[in-house]
């Protein structure tokens, strides 16, 4: 079928699972590719466990070597179609990619298989026009001959025999690596790239009691909103085998990493300076920092003092701790030793499964594109890329939440500066936190190794009929800033932007 009859019938025609009253919002996905109808997209730190069936049903789990546990996270599109990351697909090594690329598709077309690591291969260049220049392109299509690797669907708990054995699994049958895939290495190297993937799946997953196929968003679908995440990746932050728990907002460095492992005080109040402990003791001001806020900002001329409570206010009980670095900055982080209070993040459960667990976040923010698109130049090591990613950029813009008073001189007293204004201002200034000017910071959630290629996703209604649809948006990618373990100050995750691709995807199936 001629690929432009097939991508109009592709957007005309009626299926009902993914509808829209808007047709050109959503790009939809039946169970045979010949026929598709359509009409109107590392871990989750510390996140809440998922019910699969009833919260997200299309969710995967991938390994690529075919062994029991999820090394990635991915989401089903059709029965027998999955997206997920490029760098959980990476079959052929990094170093010097383009020889074994070329090496591999030699040996195919001499009938022969391509050795890489464990791995036996068939590879053959698969000719696709890319939606977003119309020019032809050069995908690669990986045949996974031996180990075959696998993918589980309907499975809560990877680490629990019973549901794991309750959900549903097919082997790998190829893996389609766009021309532009993003070839590995921090900060996207100089190539940069795409880092999605597409998985053709042996079987066609067919009990329907266990999954519900996701929905691509379509070029006008508002992804720059509230939605969901989900994954199987590590439930705990680390490096290597050391355990590392992140601050939370309240006190001095915010979302950064304690130094060591186990390191809450709990015993003694954190430090504070002379200026806040002479605030504090006086009748006439506070005796701590008050309910609505996170923190004081004392002027002493053109001097700010910053002073805290002396209680965790997520909990007291968490305590507080040294941190390492200071990452306000993320173009010029330092090796400075300060302290932050302990999250739940550093009192997790040590009982609960370290991955493979379907794990769920709410509420999560998308960052406007201006913003996301400053941070993802930010984190270019030679400021520029061949191919510029398309992302989305999972964070939340914290506001700094700060009381201003003034110290007079001449009186001896604190004054306490009310007018909006001018605190916004102060603050503005004088903040020792706010380098980027953004009047606040961008807090991140923990997205880990094992939730790679897991969603980012709306949980919308038929409009219609009411029942459930989920359009999946993004695509976990990884964090690209200085700080590390998964999440942190200043380092939104980066998501591949489904939209740009779902035209690709459909090429690709079809």
């Amino acid at each position: 079928m001629p690929l432009l009859v097939f991508w109009l019938l592709y957007l005309t025609t009626l299926v009902t699972r993914c509808q829209a009253q808007d047709d050109s919002e959503y790009d939809y996905q039946d169970d045979d590719v010949e026929s598709i109808k359509a009409t109107s997209g590392a871990r989750l730190v510390g996140a809440r466990e998922g019910t699969h069936l009833e919260e997200a049903p299309f969710i995967v789990a991938v390994n690529i070597e075919g062994q029991s546990y999820s090394a990635c996270t991915g989401m089903l599109i059709t029965t027998k179609y999955v997206i997920s990351a490029a760098h959980c697909t990476e079959y052929l090594p990094r170093e010097e990619n383009e020889k074994h690329n070329k090496k591999c598709i030699q040996k195919t077309q001499n009938g022969e298989r391509y050795t890489a690591g464990v791995f036996s291969l068939e590879c053959r260049i698969l000719w696709t026009t890319d939606s977003n220049t119309d020019q032809e392109i050069r995908n690669l299509e990986i045949v996974p001959v031996h180990p075959k690797g696998k993918v589980w669907v309907g499975v809560n708990d990877m680490n629990n025999i019973q549901s794991f054995l309750s959900g549903e699994s097919s082997t790998i049958k190829r893996v389609v690596r766009h021309a532009r895939t993003y070839k590995g290495g921090n900060n996207y190297g100089s190539f940069g790239g795409y880092d999605t993937t597409i998985i053709e799946l042996d079987l066609a997953l067919t009990k329907l009691e266990y999954f519900q196929q996701a929905c691509l968003p379509g070029p006008s679908f508002d992804d720059i909103r509230e939605g969901k995440l989900a994954g199987y990746g590590k439930y705990f932050r680390d490096s290597w085998d050391k355990k590392v728990c992140q601050t939370n907002r309240y006190g001095k460095m915010k979302f950064h990493y304690c130094k060591n492992e186990n390191a809450c005080i709990t015993d003694s109040p954190p430090p504070s300076s002379k200026v806040c402990d002479d605030f504090f003791n006086r009748a006439d001001t506070p005796d701590t920092v008050p309910e609505d806020k996170e923190e004081i900002m004392i002027m002493n001329g053109t001097k700010p003092f910053f002073c805290f409570g002396k209680e965790n206010k997520e909990n007291k009980d968490f305590g507080w701790c040294v941190t390492q670095g200071d990452y306000y900055d993320p173009r010029n982080t330092k090796k400075r030793k300060s302290w932050g209070f302990c999250s739940n993040d550093c009192h997790l459960n040590n009982n609960e499964a370290s991955a493979g667990v379907l794990r769920i976040v709410d509420h999560v923010r998308v960052m406007q594109e201006d913003l996301c698109n400053m941070f993802l130049k930010r984190s270019l090591p030679h400021g520029t890329v061949e191919w510029l990613p398309k992302i989305l950029c999972v964070g939340k813009i914290n506001l700094w939440s700060t009381a201003v008073w003034n110290y007079n001189k001449h009186t001896g007293s604190f004054e306490n500066v009310d007018d909006v204004d001018k605190v916004d201002k102060l603050v503005s200034k004088h903040h020792f936190g706010d380098a980027m000017g953004l009047g606040g910071y961008i807090a991140s959630p923990g997205t880990c190794s094992g939730d790679s290629g897991g969603p980012m996703y709306q949980e919308e209604k038929h409009w219609r009929y009411g029942s459930k649809k989920y359009v999946v948006t993004g695509s976990v990618s990884g964090g690209r800033g200085e700080l590390g373990y998964c999440g942190g100050i200043d380092n939104p995750v980066h998501y591949v932007r489904l939209k740009f691709f779902a035209r690709w995807i459909v090429k690709v199936m079809g």
